[in-house]
């Protein structure tokens, strides 16, 4: 899921969010986040989540307005 940045100046600015799921184990998932201009750095921040989530969730991002 792309999240654009508040201030963004170019199409590209934001972060870019998603799962990182092990569907063949019980193994918790990660909420990875990273830049979305420099994605090959790979993740700024890594949340490891309490328990696996299911291969199919998705979500949406709303900005506030």
């Amino acid at each position: 899921m792309f999240v654009p940045a508040a201030d963004a100046r170019s199409e590209d600015e934001g972060w870019l969010i998603s799962l990182a799921i092990h569907d063949d184990t019980n193994v918790p998932s990660q909420l990875r986040i990273l830049d979305a201009t420099a994605v090959e750095a790979g993740p700024v921040a890594a949340v490891r989540l309490p328990r696996r989530v299911p291969i199919g969730f998705h979500g949406n991002w709303i900005t506030e307005q």
